[in-house]
């Protein structure tokens, strides 16, 4: 991860087909340092498994944004609660404003990027980082110009 620059990194099931879970450079080191892994150990041991986050939150609101409208530059952080204990899986989709997107990585480093299937399951089909999203701002705003 360290020698291509990587902070996180997608964990696909064995068919390569399917996003199961990260890894983050912050995890594998804390797990490390600890001692609760070892460079021989799985991916699995230090990977955040997707399969076992027991909630999603679909309602941008549930996650501290008073609203999915666009937000005004001018408003403060006072218009966001602080995120509630415990793993809660955040639904972010292809059709998330990026202004969600964007409060949602105050808290967070990666968003997982989900879509649902014909039975309406989630599946994680991406992962999106602050970078991405600046990255993406900064090359939207150069087409704009």
């Amino acid at each position: 991860m360290r020698e291509k620059g990587f902070d996180q990194l997608p964990v696909l099931a064995p068919s390569g087909r399917r996003l199961v879970g990260l890894v983050t450079l912050g995890n594998v080191l804390s797990r490390l340092t600890h001692g609760r892994v070892t460079g021989k150990s799985p991916v699995s041991e230090v990977m955040f498994d997707f399969s076992k986050i027991p909630e999603v939150v679909t309602d941008p609101r549930d996650m501290g944004i008073t609203s999915a409208q666009p937000l005004d530059p001018s408003q403060t952080r006072d218009t966001l609660r602080a995120p509630a204990k415990g793993r809660r899986f955040i639904e972010i989709t292809m059709d998330t404003p990026l202004s969600v997107l964007n409060r949602f990585f105050e808290w967070n480093s990666a968003a997982v990027v989900t879509e649902k299937d014909e039975a309406g399951v989630i599946k994680p089909v991406a992962i999106a980082t602050k970078v991405d999203l600046l990255t993406w701002m900064l090359h939207h705003g150069k087409k704009s110009s």
